[in-house]
């Protein structure tokens, strides 16, 4: 994918100059990115970061992970501020994108098992 991006910019940018690129794609790089987070959170904490099992939610995230829904489970990523405000409003509660246990990402992680609970009633 990374090489893919590359090589259709540098097209596009020949189209519009008339000038070719140079591509340094590198391998571990691009391989890197595609890692869950722990991998990025372990390197630039230099080892101190370590990861925990929270089975199918992210841990440092919240709410990321595998909700039950009516009809089997669906995979909800939304620990951006405004991402919360939006699926609080889509599952018809408004009320909890201000709720101070919820109110942001650190709150939602320490509050994971409330926030799922809510979430999935």
């Amino acid at each position: 994918m990374h090489g893919l991006a590359a090589i259709a910019c540098a097209l596009l940018h020949r189209e519009r100059t008339d000038e070719g690129q140079y591509l340094d794609i590198s391998l571990v790089d691009a391989y890197f990115s595609y890692h869950d987070v722990w991998v990025q959170s372990i390197s630039a904490s230099g080892g101190a970061a370590m990861p925990v099992r929270t089975g199918m939610h992210y841990s440092v995230l919240a709410p990321a992970g595998m909700f039950k829904a009516r009809e089997g489970y669906i995979f909800v990523f939304a620990w951006l501020d405004h991402h919360w405000i939006k699926l609080c409003d889509l599952i018809g509660q408004p009320e909890l994108s201000r709720d101070p246990r919820f109110i942001d990402n650190p709150y939602r992680v320490k509050n994971r098992s409330e926030m799922i609970n809510v979430i999935e009633s």
